[in-house]
Protein backbone atom coordinates (compact mmCIF):
# COMPACT_ATOMS: atom_id res chain seq x y z
CA UNK A 1 0.00 0.00 0.00
CA UNK A 2 1.36 3.33 -1.44
CA UNK A 3 -0.53 6.17 0.73
CA UNK A 4 -0.14 9.64 -0.89
CA UNK A 5 1.45 11.42 2.07
CA UNK A 6 0.89 14.99 0.13
CA UNK A 7 -1.91 16.04 2.13
CA UNK A 8 -1.79 14.08 5.44
CA UNK A 9 -2.84 17.23 7.26
CA UNK A 10 -5.74 16.57 6.48
CA UNK A 11 -6.91 12.54 5.55
CA UNK A 12 -10.23 10.74 5.45
CA UNK A 13 -10.31 6.66 6.11
CA UNK A 14 -13.36 5.12 5.00
CA UNK A 15 -13.74 1.67 7.02
CA UNK A 16 -16.14 -0.72 5.91
CA UNK A 17 -17.83 -3.76 6.99
CA UNK A 18 -20.84 -5.62 6.37
CA UNK A 19 -22.33 -5.01 10.22
CA UNK A 20 -20.72 -3.35 13.37
CA UNK A 21 -17.43 -5.25 13.43
CA UNK A 22 -15.18 -3.18 12.16
CA UNK A 23 -16.18 -0.43 14.22
CA UNK A 24 -13.72 -2.09 16.60
CA UNK A 25 -10.71 -1.14 13.91
CA UNK A 26 -12.40 2.28 14.01
CA UNK A 27 -12.09 2.30 17.49
CA UNK A 28 -8.58 1.35 18.13
CA UNK A 29 -7.55 4.05 15.20
CA UNK A 30 -9.35 6.58 17.24
CA UNK A 31 -7.72 5.71 20.04
CA UNK A 32 -3.92 5.39 18.74
CA UNK A 33 -4.15 8.47 16.64
CA UNK A 34 -5.09 10.23 19.58
CA UNK A 35 -3.14 8.96 21.86
CA UNK A 36 0.20 9.58 19.96
CA UNK A 37 -1.56 12.99 19.11
CA UNK A 38 0.71 13.61 16.15
CA UNK A 39 -1.37 13.27 12.87
CA UNK A 40 -2.87 16.50 12.31
CA UNK A 41 -6.87 16.30 10.81
CA UNK A 42 -8.06 12.58 10.49
CA UNK A 43 -11.52 12.23 9.60
CA UNK A 44 -12.62 8.54 10.29
CA UNK A 45 -16.13 7.67 8.59
CA UNK A 46 -17.02 3.76 9.46
CA UNK A 47 -19.90 3.06 6.44
CA UNK A 48 -21.61 0.00 7.03
CA UNK A 49 -21.82 -1.80 3.87
CA UNK A 50 -24.63 -4.24 4.74
CA UNK A 51 -27.27 -3.33 1.95
CA UNK A 52 -30.56 -4.79 3.75
CA UNK A 53 -31.18 -6.26 7.08
CA UNK A 54 -32.69 -9.19 5.28
CA UNK A 55 -29.91 -9.46 2.58
CA UNK A 56 -26.47 -10.31 4.20
CA UNK A 57 -23.45 -11.22 2.40
CA UNK A 58 -23.57 -14.91 3.52
CA UNK A 59 -26.86 -15.64 2.42
CA UNK A 60 -26.35 -13.81 -1.15
CA UNK A 61 -26.54 -17.13 -4.08
CA UNK A 62 -23.40 -16.98 -5.42
CA UNK A 63 -20.15 -14.86 -5.25
CA UNK A 64 -21.07 -12.64 -8.57
CA UNK A 65 -24.26 -11.40 -6.12
CA UNK A 66 -21.60 -10.56 -3.41
CA UNK A 67 -19.29 -8.64 -5.59
CA UNK A 68 -22.21 -6.55 -7.20
CA UNK A 69 -23.33 -5.35 -4.10
CA UNK A 70 -20.22 -4.92 -2.39
CA UNK A 71 -18.86 -2.77 -5.66
CA UNK A 72 -22.19 -0.59 -5.52
CA UNK A 73 -21.28 0.12 -2.09
CA UNK A 74 -17.43 0.99 -2.88
CA UNK A 75 -18.60 3.09 -5.80
CA UNK A 76 -21.36 5.09 -3.10
CA UNK A 77 -17.79 5.08 -0.41
CA UNK A 78 -16.00 7.36 -3.00
CA UNK A 79 -18.71 9.50 -4.38
CA UNK A 80 -19.25 10.79 -0.82
CA UNK A 81 -16.28 10.84 0.87
CA UNK A 82 -13.46 10.21 -1.60
CA UNK A 83 -11.42 9.06 1.02
CA UNK A 84 -7.52 8.88 0.59
CA UNK A 85 -7.81 5.06 2.38
CA UNK A 86 -10.38 2.71 2.59
CA UNK A 87 -10.00 -0.07 5.02
CA UNK A 88 -11.96 -3.23 4.81
CA UNK A 89 -12.44 -4.21 8.01
CA UNK A 90 -14.18 -7.18 7.09
CA UNK A 91 -13.08 -10.77 6.23
CA UNK A 92 -16.04 -11.07 4.39
CA UNK A 93 -15.70 -8.43 2.37
CA UNK A 94 -12.21 -8.99 2.07
CA UNK A 95 -12.50 -12.09 0.18
CA UNK A 96 -15.57 -10.41 -2.09
CA UNK A 97 -13.17 -7.18 -2.43
CA UNK A 98 -11.01 -9.62 -4.89
CA UNK A 99 -14.01 -10.03 -7.28
CA UNK A 100 -15.17 -6.45 -7.73
CA UNK A 101 -14.91 -3.96 -10.93
CA UNK A 102 -13.63 -1.76 -7.96
CA UNK A 103 -10.68 -3.73 -7.17
CA UNK A 104 -9.14 -3.48 -11.02
CA UNK A 105 -10.36 -0.42 -11.75
CA UNK A 106 -9.50 2.53 -8.75
CA UNK A 107 -6.68 3.68 -7.75
CA UNK A 108 -7.71 4.68 -4.09
CA UNK A 109 -5.64 2.78 -1.56
CA UNK A 110 -7.81 -0.16 -0.46
CA UNK A 111 -6.27 -2.37 2.66
CA UNK A 112 -7.85 -5.88 3.30
CA UNK A 113 -7.56 -7.55 6.56
CA UNK A 114 -6.82 -11.22 5.30
CA UNK A 115 -3.15 -10.72 4.45
CA UNK A 116 -2.92 -8.98 7.77
CA UNK A 117 -4.01 -11.70 9.49
CA UNK A 118 -1.75 -13.96 8.07
CA UNK A 119 1.01 -12.43 8.99
CA UNK A 120 -0.11 -12.13 12.39
CA UNK A 121 -0.22 -15.92 12.45
CA UNK A 122 2.98 -16.58 11.30
CA UNK A 123 4.65 -14.21 13.82
CA UNK A 124 3.35 -16.64 16.30
CA UNK A 125 5.41 -19.64 15.04
CA UNK A 126 7.03 -20.24 17.88
CA UNK A 127 10.78 -22.66 18.74
CA UNK A 128 9.94 -24.91 15.51
CA UNK A 129 7.36 -27.13 17.48
CA UNK A 130 3.95 -28.42 15.52
CA UNK A 131 1.31 -25.03 15.75
CA UNK A 132 -2.03 -25.95 14.18
CA UNK A 133 -3.73 -22.78 13.04
CA UNK A 134 -7.11 -22.92 14.10
CA UNK A 135 -9.24 -20.60 11.37
CA UNK A 136 -12.56 -19.34 12.84
CA UNK A 137 -14.55 -16.90 10.88
CA UNK A 138 -18.25 -16.81 8.72
CA UNK A 139 -19.23 -19.64 6.19
CA UNK A 140 -17.78 -16.87 3.06
CA UNK A 141 -14.54 -16.74 4.70
CA UNK A 142 -14.11 -20.08 5.64
CA UNK A 143 -15.47 -21.56 2.53
CA UNK A 144 -13.64 -18.99 0.18
CA UNK A 145 -10.27 -20.95 1.75
CA UNK A 146 -8.24 -17.39 1.63
CA UNK A 147 -6.73 -17.86 5.02
CA UNK A 148 -5.63 -21.46 4.00
CA UNK A 149 -4.38 -21.24 0.44
CA UNK A 150 -2.33 -18.43 2.01
CA UNK A 151 -0.79 -20.49 4.51
CA UNK A 152 0.25 -23.35 2.59
CA UNK A 153 1.76 -21.14 0.21
CA UNK A 154 4.36 -19.83 3.43
CA UNK A 155 4.93 -23.66 3.85
CA UNK A 156 2.39 -24.44 6.42
CA UNK A 157 1.41 -28.32 6.28
CA UNK A 158 -2.34 -28.91 5.52
CA UNK A 159 -2.81 -31.51 8.47
CA UNK A 160 -1.83 -28.51 10.98
CA UNK A 161 -4.50 -26.21 9.64
CA UNK A 162 -8.44 -26.30 10.75
CA UNK A 163 -10.76 -24.77 8.82
CA UNK A 164 -13.74 -23.93 11.13
CA UNK A 165 -16.77 -22.05 10.00
CA UNK A 166 -18.90 -20.28 12.67
CA UNK A 167 -22.25 -20.00 11.17
CA UNK A 168 -24.28 -16.95 12.52
CA UNK A 169 -21.63 -16.26 15.58
CA UNK A 170 -21.32 -12.70 14.00
CA UNK A 171 -24.96 -11.49 14.54
CA UNK A 172 -24.98 -13.42 18.37
CA UNK A 173 -21.66 -11.00 18.96
CA UNK A 174 -23.26 -7.98 17.42
CA UNK A 175 -26.47 -8.40 19.83
CA UNK A 176 -24.50 -9.61 22.98
CA UNK A 177 -20.56 -10.08 22.83
CA UNK A 178 -20.39 -11.73 26.10
CA UNK A 179 -23.66 -13.46 26.31
CA UNK A 180 -24.55 -17.24 27.02
CA UNK A 181 -25.45 -17.76 23.95
CA UNK A 182 -22.23 -16.53 22.42
CA UNK A 183 -20.32 -18.48 25.01
CA UNK A 184 -22.22 -21.58 24.26
CA UNK A 185 -21.99 -21.15 20.51
CA UNK A 186 -17.91 -20.51 21.09
CA UNK A 187 -17.65 -23.53 22.31
CA UNK A 188 -19.43 -25.69 20.46
CA UNK A 189 -17.65 -24.50 17.67
CA UNK A 190 -14.53 -25.33 18.93
CA UNK A 191 -15.55 -28.11 20.21
CA UNK A 192 -15.93 -29.20 16.30
CA UNK A 193 -12.55 -27.82 15.88
CA UNK A 194 -10.97 -30.11 18.18
CA UNK A 195 -11.94 -32.80 16.17
CA UNK A 196 -9.91 -31.72 13.63
CA UNK A 197 -6.84 -31.66 14.99
CA UNK A 198 -3.68 -33.27 14.17
CA UNK A 199 -2.86 -35.60 16.58
CA UNK A 200 0.58 -34.28 15.85
CA UNK A 201 -0.52 -30.78 17.45
CA UNK A 202 1.53 -29.53 19.87
CA UNK A 203 0.20 -25.45 20.26
CA UNK A 204 -2.86 -23.54 19.00
CA UNK A 205 -2.68 -20.43 17.24
CA UNK A 206 -6.11 -19.55 16.86
CA UNK A 207 -6.86 -16.67 14.40
CA UNK A 208 -10.40 -14.66 14.73
CA UNK A 209 -11.17 -14.39 11.42
CA UNK A 210 -14.22 -12.17 11.54
CA UNK A 211 -14.04 -8.11 12.67
CA UNK A 212 -17.04 -9.11 15.35
CA UNK A 213 -15.00 -11.67 16.68
CA UNK A 214 -12.71 -9.35 18.39
CA UNK A 215 -15.40 -7.85 21.00
CA UNK A 216 -15.60 -11.60 22.18
CA UNK A 217 -12.16 -12.50 22.57
CA UNK A 218 -12.09 -13.13 26.36
CA UNK A 219 -14.79 -15.71 25.53
CA UNK A 220 -12.78 -16.99 22.82
CA UNK A 221 -10.01 -17.20 25.01
CA UNK A 222 -11.42 -18.65 27.77
CA UNK A 223 -12.77 -21.25 26.02
CA UNK A 224 -9.96 -22.31 24.01
CA UNK A 225 -8.48 -22.99 27.23
CA UNK A 226 -10.56 -24.99 28.23
CA UNK A 227 -11.40 -27.19 24.84
CA UNK A 228 -8.03 -27.79 23.75
CA UNK A 229 -6.34 -28.02 27.35
CA UNK A 230 -2.87 -27.00 25.63
CA UNK A 231 -0.25 -23.90 24.82
CA UNK A 232 -2.14 -21.38 22.91
CA UNK A 233 -2.38 -18.18 21.53
CA UNK A 234 -5.33 -15.88 20.15
CA UNK A 235 -4.78 -13.92 16.84
CA UNK A 236 -6.57 -10.81 16.52
CA UNK A 237 -5.99 -9.13 12.77
CA UNK A 238 -8.11 -6.36 14.05
CA UNK A 239 -5.00 -4.75 15.98
CA UNK A 240 -2.55 -5.49 13.58
CA UNK A 241 -4.79 -3.30 10.69
CA UNK A 242 -4.72 -0.08 13.39
CA UNK A 243 -1.14 -1.16 13.97
CA UNK A 244 -0.13 -1.00 10.54
CA UNK A 245 -2.18 2.16 9.29
CA UNK A 246 -0.86 4.19 12.71
CA UNK A 247 2.96 2.93 10.84
CA UNK A 248 2.37 4.04 7.50
CA UNK A 249 0.30 7.51 8.82
CA UNK A 250 3.83 8.20 11.15
CA UNK A 251 6.14 8.51 8.41
CA UNK A 252 4.38 12.69 8.56
CA UNK A 253 4.58 14.14 11.96
CA UNK A 254 2.10 16.92 12.98
CA UNK A 255 2.35 18.46 16.43
CA UNK A 256 -1.09 17.69 17.09
CA UNK A 257 -4.09 15.16 16.02
CA UNK A 258 -7.62 16.58 15.47
CA UNK A 259 -9.46 13.36 15.23
CA UNK A 260 -13.34 13.12 13.84
CA UNK A 261 -15.17 9.72 13.85
CA UNK A 262 -18.85 9.33 11.88
CA UNK A 263 -20.97 6.28 11.62
CA UNK A 264 -22.88 5.95 8.38
CA UNK A 265 -25.60 2.72 7.74
CA UNK A 266 -28.41 1.76 4.89
CA UNK A 267 -29.98 -0.67 7.55
CA UNK A 268 -31.71 0.64 10.48
CA UNK A 269 -29.35 -0.51 13.71
CA UNK A 270 -31.13 -1.68 16.34
CA UNK A 271 -31.04 -0.63 19.71
CA UNK A 272 -29.58 -3.45 21.30
CA UNK A 273 -26.62 -3.56 19.32
CA UNK A 274 -25.96 -0.19 19.65
CA UNK A 275 -25.89 -0.68 22.79
CA UNK A 276 -23.79 -3.61 23.43
CA UNK A 277 -20.98 -2.21 21.26
CA UNK A 278 -21.03 1.14 22.89
CA UNK A 279 -20.56 -0.41 26.07
CA UNK A 280 -17.78 -2.52 24.56
CA UNK A 281 -15.52 0.53 22.52
CA UNK A 282 -16.27 3.89 25.01
CA UNK A 283 -13.83 3.13 27.65
CA UNK A 284 -11.19 3.46 25.02
CA UNK A 285 -13.01 5.35 22.24
CA UNK A 286 -15.68 7.90 23.41
CA UNK A 287 -15.92 9.60 20.22
CA UNK A 288 -16.66 6.39 18.37
CA UNK A 289 -19.17 5.40 20.92
CA UNK A 290 -20.59 8.93 20.27
CA UNK A 291 -20.28 8.66 16.53
CA UNK A 292 -22.02 4.85 16.95
CA UNK A 293 -24.82 6.42 19.38
CA UNK A 294 -25.46 9.24 16.89
CA UNK A 295 -24.97 7.48 13.69
CA UNK A 296 -26.53 8.55 10.21
CA UNK A 297 -29.10 6.52 8.94
CA UNK A 298 -30.20 6.58 5.18
CA UNK A 299 -31.44 4.22 3.40
CA UNK A 300 -30.08 4.54 -0.30
CA UNK A 301 -26.73 4.90 0.66
CA UNK A 302 -26.11 2.46 -2.39
CA UNK A 303 -28.41 0.43 -5.12
CA UNK A 304 -29.25 -3.38 -4.95
CA UNK A 305 -31.34 -5.81 -6.36
CA UNK A 306 -32.57 -8.81 -4.39
CA UNK A 307 -32.38 -11.63 -6.81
Amino acid sequence: MNLNQSHFASFTIVVTDSGLGGLSVTAGLEYQLKTLNQFGKINIIFFNSLADSNFGYNSMPTPEKKAEVFDSALSAIMKLYNPDLILIACNTLSVVYEQTHFAKESKTDVLGIIDLGVEMMLEEIKDNINNSFLLLGTPTTISSLSYYKRLIKEGIKEEFIINQSCPLLETAIQNDPESETVHRMITEFLADAKNKESENSRRIVAALCCTHYGYSEKVFYRAIKTVFEKEFTVVNPNKKMVEFVVNKLSSKRYNYSEISVEVVSQVKLKSNEIYSIVKTIKSISPVTASALNNYTYNNSLFTFIED
